[in-house]
């Protein structure tokens, strides 16, 4: 009589291992193992830190670098006081015979500013053809070096047969000077501007302009 026969049927790795043991014999399928093959797994990708790479390497790429602004700005000259300017008036008219002789007149009234060192007070002036012009220029306490420079206004499509730098003063200290007057050999006149810059020190500045 037959027994049953219970359990599964041998899988298909299970026959190949059993029928190579009857081959080759019982060590044999010691050696060989017989064991289920086992399969390597890997650990599925992070999304998260290839987002996190790919937003930083985006970041960096974008970054643009704030461009230095540089010292800021010198402050504007400051207006003279009404007191201040008529005294500064007063010292220059003093100076008047002997710097701006008759028939010299004066063009306009005193003008002038505070200034720091190395600060500049500009004005405008026209510059008639065929005259002279002389400027005389007084500095206050705390002024050591004072100077005067007429400048021509550049225009538009023409070129000046002169220099820029109509004229210069020629004396040193608080007390400055354009004298002898200099001379628009032209005959058309022209826009200009006198400069005052307190070289050395700081404190007010005067002058007034002169003609003949």
């Amino acid at each position: 009589m037959e027994s049953k026969r219970s359990g599964r049927a041998p899988s298909g790795a299970l026959k190949s291992c059993l029928l190579l043991a009857g081959t080759l014999g019982l060590g044999a399928l010691v050696a060989v193992g017989c064991r289920k093959k086992q399969e390597v797994e890997y650990p599925p990708p992070n999304p998260s830190a290839t987002a996190t790479a790919t937003a930083t390497a985006t970041a960096t790429t974008t970054a643009t670098a704030v461009p230095d602004a540089g010292p800021p700005p010198p402050p504007d000259p400051q207006p003279l006081d009404p007191l201040t300017l008529e005294d500064l008036g007063k010292a220059i008219k003093k100076r008047v015979t002997k710097q701006a002789p008759y028939p010299m007149k004066a063009v306009a009234e005193p003008f002038g500013a505070v200034l720091s060192e190395g600060q500049t007070h500009e004005v405008p002036l026209m510059i008639a053809g065929q005259k002279c012009y002389g400027v005389i220029a007084q500095g206050g306490p705390g002024i050591v070096e004072l100077d005067i420079e007429i400048k021509i206004e550049p225009i538009a499509g023409v070129a000046l047969p002169i220099n820029p730098t109509f004229a210069v003063d020629s004396t040193g200290g608080a007390e400055a000077a354009i004298t002898p007057c200099v001379t628009n050999v032209m005959p058309a006149g022209f826009a200009g501007r006198v400069i005052l810059k307190a070289t050395r020190g700081s404190g007010p500045v005067a002058a007034q302009v002169f003609m003949k």
